[in-house]
C-alpha cells in the first residue's frame, strides 16, 4: 500500500465524515420537527410522520452499513 493511496483514502473518509455530520444535523432537525408535528396534531399527521420517521431510520441504517463496508474494504486492501 503506497502512502499516496492511503492519503487519498483518508481524504475520502474525512469527506464522508463531514457528510455524516451534515446528515446527522439534518436528522436531528427533522426529528425535532416531527416531534412538534406529532405533539400538536397527533391524529391528523400521525401516520405521515411515522412513515417519514421509518424512511429516516432506513436511511440511517443504510448509511451505517455503507460506512462499515468502506471500513472493511480499506482494511482488506491494507492487508494485501
Amino acid at each position: 500500500m503506497t502512502k499516496k493511496g492511503r492519503f487519498k483514502d483518508l481524504q475520502y473518509l474525512t469527506k464522508r465524515n463531514k457528510l455524516n455530520v451534515l446528515v446527522g444535523i439534518m436528522v436531528v432537525i427533522a426529528v425535532i420537527i416531527l416531534f412538534f408535528i406529532l405533539y400538536f396534531q397527533i391524529f391528523a399527521l400521525g401516520v405521515i410522520s411515522l412513515t417519514v420517521l421509518a424512511v429516516l431510520a432506513v436511511f440511517i441504517v443504510m448509511d451505517f452499513c455503507f460506512d462499515i463496508i468502506i471500513f472493511f474494504q480499506l482494511k482488506k486492501r491494507d492487508s494485501k
